[in-house]
């Protein structure tokens, strides 16, 4: 039986969640630079001028991007809901937090104007994905942390061996605080 479930479809993003009586909750969501034309071809834009200097790539045949900060907020997101979960005594002890992409062969990363991108990266499988383990406690009190971890390892996955920590960091500490 379920306590709470949502299907929605806002400005062509989908998301379908849902909350069971036993505690598991599912949260599955399209990446908004996938499903809104609008964003598709504004990051091609925005790639393609940060990485003129990059021979070889056919931008055309380039599936979609991956922006950055929006990567950072939803995956903040995610661990920060979970956070929230455990502090109401939702979860205790312990509990699994996953994330996976899927579709997602060929995206690139990619950021805004004014941001110094350089490089490269492209997903090399069509899906991929972690189930980390956490302690309850130990969620609450690092829950940014923890969603930062989770992201490097996604940043990895597309080739992205040397982020700006600190810059994801204060990006993430913006999102909490309200300030884009």
């Amino acid at each position: 039986m379920d306590w709470i479930a949502s299907w929605s479809s806002f400005m062509e993003r989908y998301e379908y969640w849902r909350l069971f009586q036993s505690g598991q909750f599912v949260h599955l969501f399209s990446v908004r630079e996938a499903t809104e034309s609008a964003w598709r071809e504004k990051l091609k834009s925005l790639t393609e001028g940060h990485l003129k200097h990059v021979k070889g790539v056919d931008w055309e045949a380039v599936p979609g991007y991956l922006h950055i900060s929006n990567f950072v907020y939803s995956m903040t997101e995610i661990f920060e809901f979970a956070a929230r979960l455990c502090q109401h005594g939702i979860y205790e002890g312990s509990l699994s937090v996953g994330v996976e992409l899927k579709g997602v062969k060929g995206f690139v990363l990619t950021t805004d104007w004014d941001r110094a991108w350089h490089s490269y990266y492209a997903a090399t499988e069509d899906e991929f994905g972690k189930t980390w383990e956490i302690r309850t406690d130990d969620l609450v009190a690092k829950s940014p942390e923890k969603s930062l971890d989770a992201m490097l390892w996604f940043f990895e996955r597309f080739g992205w061996l040397d982020p700006a920590i600190q810059v994801l960091r204060q990006d993430q500490e913006n999102f909490l605080k309200g300030r884009r």
